[in-house]
């Protein structure tokens, strides 16, 4: 069983906070942050959410040029057996609330050091 498109686009979004992360500025942040609220709770559909993605990360052309940049296998995480993971959509909005909680984080350290 491989991820869908859909799920990709989540965990490349995720791959590119963690490893890309001066990407994720005050206002990307905020903007995610906004993105995540509008999403309801009880998707039960991947694709609502990575559809939304799609549609926001064209704001930010840094984040969207890295996005498209990505080989398919880049940042796909296996379990055991090295089959692909499945994400649900509540995983989904998890992952994309620790992008928002991590760039703060990395922000407000930014700003601290440079005290």
């Amino acid at each position: 069983m491989t991820s869908s498109i859909h799920e990709q686009i989540i965990k490349d979004l995720n791959y590119i906070a963690q490893n890309n992360p001066e990407l994720f500025t005050d206002e990307v942040r905020v903007s995610l942050e906004n993105l995540l609220s509008t999403l309801p709770n009880d998707l039960k559909d991947i694709e609502e959410i990575s559809d939304a993605i799609v549609i926001w990360v064209e704001e930010y052309p840094q984040i969207h040029n890295t996005l498209m940049k990505l080989p398919i296998s880049s940042s796909s995480e296996r379990g055991a057996g090295g089959i692909p993971t499945r994400i649900t959509p509540k995983e989904a909005k998890g992952l994309l609330d620790n992008i928002v909680r991590q760039s703060k984080s990395s922000s407000q350290s930014k700003t601290s050091s440079q005290l």
